[in-house]
C-alpha cells in the first residue's frame, strides 16, 4: 500500500474504533469495572471474562435471549427463531437433490393413505 492508502484505511479504522467506544460508554456507561480505554485495545473476551469487566450482564444461550428480548418488548405471539439457509449458488447437483429429497418426503407422507384421485378434461 502506499502511504496515502495506508492512511486512509487508518483513518476509517480510528473512525470506526470511535463509534465503538461511543457505542460502548452510551451502552453500558457505569456498567464497566474498568476503563473503556483499557477493555476497546482489540483484545476477545470470552463470555465469563466480559461478564467479568461489565461488557456485557448475562450469559445465556440463543433461545433464551431470544426469549427474554421477546418478553422484555412486549412482543405479541409466541417466539420462534427461524434459521435460514442462504445459498451463493445453485448448481444441478443440487438442484436434483434437493428434488430428490422432495420426493421422498412427499413418499413417506402419503405411503400407505387411500387418496382418491380424479382426472377430467
Amino acid at each position: 500500500m502506499t502511504e496515502e492508502e495506508k492512511a486512509l484505511m487508518q483513518s476509517v479504522l480510528d473512525n470506526v474504533h470511535g463509534q465503538f467506544m461511543r457505542d460502548v460508554k452510551k451502552g453500558r456507561g457505569n456498567r464497566l469495572k474498568k476503563p473503556l480505554e483499557e477493555l476497546a485495545q482489540g483484545q476477545i473476551f470470552s463470555g465469563e471474562q466480559a461478564k467479568d469487566v461489565g461488557l456485557i450482564d448475562e450469559i445465556d444461550g440463543l433461545w433464551q435471549a431470544g426469549r427474554k428480548i421477546h418478553k422484555e418488548l412486549k412482543l405479541k405471539g409466541e417466539f420462534s427463531l427461524r434459521y435460514i439457509k442462504i445459498k451463493k449458488s445453485i448448481n444441478w447437483a443440487d438442484f436434483f437433490e434437493e428434488v430428490e429429497e422432495g420426493k421422498s418426503l412427499f413418499k413417506q407422507t402419503f405411503q400407505n393413505k387411500f387418496m382418491p384421485m380424479f382426472l377430467s378434461r
